[in-house]
Formats: structure tokens, sequence, C-alpha cells
């Protein structure tokens, strides 16, 4: 008997009506059937159970796939067209535009991110200065069938202050963009948390012995214009990294989430975040949805208020101790006002360790004019 092709994959034949696609339910063995020696290169449709489309391409659909499959529980099959990697680019936009034509709803394609923050918008925040708040975009409203899972393990909570900002800093509108393209999880035993954009994972923090080891992914033709910058800083380890995903990266390690604050202060390293991040966006949906954790997201991107104190010297010693040197430096400069030469001299600390001595020298001599 003669089947005919779900209707949205003849309106794609005919854009191609010389390539046959290949179907794949969602509980199929997808590497069996798509073997590596035939190519696994092209664009594919995924088909959702409310009749909704996506349309992707991948160099290694199969991989693609098992992430979808990870992510998307609502996941039917996937019709699969091999195209050359040349041609990707032109397919996909021509599918797109074919679907939306014919009436299908197509969600999580690429432009989507043009919807949530357009492209003007994508360029200006390229260009910005780092910015230590999320911004106030809407954050997305969590699954009903989540259930909370409260963040207790006291390793993550001290890195908290880093990674939010290193949010901050190097994601765009990242309350506008959790979940839809970026996601955090927090594990257990060595890997602690896990910020992944798009399918690469940008920000990783792990344990090492007795020792916390915070790693960065950037773009490698960004900061090698800094790498200058980058050796007088002295505390970090850089490698190049290999991924499929997305190439031209550099792993680069710092110990501590002090050190991962004081990295965010050298010269490149947002910029080459920053770029890392939106050709990530730029390249699809968050394909770790399902795993992402909107009570760990809570603590990064609305922390809760801390009680007011009358003590911002006490104060600016705990933020130091966290890591949190932003607001560390923030309370000591309200306690060196009112003539704590301590906090004064703390102040200078901190320049120092930015390896700005002009700024370090004014707050040295009125931590020694107070004794």
């Amino acid at each position: 008997m003669c089947v005919s092709p779900p209707r949205h994959v003849a309106v794609l034949a005919a854009l191609w009506p010389y390539v046959t696609p290949q179907r794949v339910e969602a509980t199929a063995a997808v590497a069996r059937l798509l073997p590596a020696a035939r190519g696994r290169c092209g664009l594919y449709v995924l088909t959702f159970t409310d009749g909704h489309l996506y349309v992707g391409r991948s160099g290694d659909v199969v991989a693609r796939f098992a992430a979808h499959r990870r992510a998307d529980a609502d996941l039917v099959e996937m019709h699969f067209w091999r195209f050359a990697k040349a041609g990707l680019d032109s397919a996909e936009r021509s599918a797109v535009h074919a679907l939306r034509e014919a009436g299908f709803t197509v969600r999580n394609h690429a432009g989507e991110l043009d919807d949530l923050l357009g492209a003007a918008e994508q360029q200006r925040w390229l260009a910005s200065a780092p910015a230590d708040e999320p911004g106030d975009g809407v954050r997305p409203q969590r699954p009903r069938t989540r259930a909370g899972r409260p963040v207790t393990d006291p390793r993550v909570a001290a890195v908290l202050p880093a990674v939010r900002r290193y949010l901050a800093r190097t994601v765009p509108a990242p309350r506008r963009t959790e979940h839809a393209r970026w996601t955090v999880t927090a594990g257990a035993r060595e890997r602690l948390l896990t910020v992944t954009v798009h399918a690469m994972e940008t920000l990783f923090v792990a344990v090492e012995a007795d020792r916390t080891v915070l790693t960065v992914n950037l773009d490698r033709a960004t900061i090698e214009r800094y790498q200058g910058a980058l050796d007088r800083f002295g505390a970090a380890f850089f490698r190049t990294a290999s991924y499929r995903v997305r190439p031209g990266v550099v792993a680069v390690s710092v110990e501590g989430a002090r050190n991962l604050m004081r990295l965010l202060d050298v010269p490149g390293v947002v910029e080459a975040a920053r770029r890392l991040n939106l050709d990530l966006m730029r390249t699809g949906p968050a394909l770790h949805r399902r795993g992402h954790a909107f009570e760990l997201a809570d603590l990064l991107l609305d922390p809760a208020a801390e009680a007011a104190t009358d003590d911002p010297f006490t104060a600016g010693l705990a933020c130091d101790a966290a890591g949190d040197i932003p607001r560390a430096e923030a309370f000591f400069a309200r306690a060196a006002a009112a003539g704590n030469p301590e906090a004064a001299f703390r102040l200078g600390e901190l320049w120092a360790e930015r390896g700005d001595g002009d700024q370090a020298e004014p707050w040295y001599r009125q931590a020694a004019a107070g004794g």
C-alpha cells in the first residue's frame, strides 16, 4: 500500500524534488538508521505531538537528534534531508519560509532569537560596556510539572556571585533568553555547575581534589588579540577546546570564584565570551531545556535582598570572602567614607589585585593616615 508523506514533507518536496528524506521515529536507533558512511550532514525537521515543527541543520544529525530527544519530551519523529554543508543555511531559511507560508507553526528555529533580542539590540549589546546586573527582562514561566529543588550545596553557593557576574556581563539579556537560549544545571560530585548556551557548555565549575576550578569558553579569534593581557593576569590556564557545534574556541580555567571575578575584568575576556555566546544563540535554541534548574537560576537572576547592616565593613568582608568583589568594593567604600582606615586598605588591595597601582595608592595613603 502506498502511504502519502506527511503534508510538511510534501511541501518541502517541492523545494528539493531531487532529495529523498529519511524518516526517523523518536524512539528509533538513529545511529543504525543513519550510518556515518552515507553521511550525516544535512537539514532535519522535527514533528511534535501538538503538530508544531522545528527546522534545524547539523553536520552530525545523529548527535543533534539525540540532544533533541533529551530536551523535548513531546518529540514524535524526524525527517532528514542530506545536504552538503555549504548549502545548509540557504536550505534552512527556505524550509522555514515555505512551511510558515503553508500554515505550519515552526518553533525554535534560529531566527527566533530576533524575537527575544532584535538584530539591532544584539549589535548594541556587543559594543556596550559590561554590566553587573542581568537587566529587567521578563523571565520565562517555569513548567508546572517542575518541582523546585533547593540548592543546598555550600560549594555551589560560594561560586554564585562569580557566575552571576558572568551571566550579566557575557550573556545577552539573560533574563529574557533564559531557558530558550541558555540553561544552567547543578550537578554532584566533581561537576558542581554548568552554564550551557545552545549545545555548548560555556562555563562550568568542577572540584578537583580540594580545589574549585572554574572554566570559561571564549572565542579564540577575539581573545588572541588580547593575549598580552591574559599573560599579565597570570592566574589562568588556557587551552584550545574542540567542539563540533562551534569551532574556534579557547577554554580558560582559573582556581576559585575570586579569580573568575578578576578574569572578567581582564581586557578582551568579556568581548570574547560575548562573541561566542551570541554566535551560539544565533545557531539555535537551548538543547538542554529539560534539565534547566529554575531554582538555581532564581539565585543567579533574582537573588534575595540582603538585610540592612549598620556595619558596611563587616558586610564587605563577607562579600570579599565569597568572591563578590563588586559588592565588597561598594561596602568598603561606604566604610572608608565613614573613616574606617582598614576599609581604605582593603580598597587599595582590590585595586592592587587588578594591577592598577595608581588607583590603589590613594587608598593606601588614606589607610596609613588613619593609622
